[in-house]
């Protein structure tokens, strides 16, 4: 076992799968904060028009 994970951590195959790992958690944040970022925008717009309408109505 102890050869193996020596194996793992020598070759450059390693390496390459920690960048693919390091950069798949970047690009996850990255869509988090997006999504999150739109959904306020858009429950905000939603509140917006709501308060339009109900203003327009009475």
């Amino acid at each position: 076992m102890w050869t193996a994970l020596r194996q793992f951590c020598n070759s450059k195959d390693g390496a390459t799968s920690v960048e693919y790992a390091f950069m798949l958690g970047l690009i996850i944040v990255a869509c988090i904060a997006s999504i999150l970022i739109v959904s306020g925008n858009l429950s905000n717009s939603m509140n917006d028009s709501a308060t339009e309408i109900q203003n327009y109505t009475t």
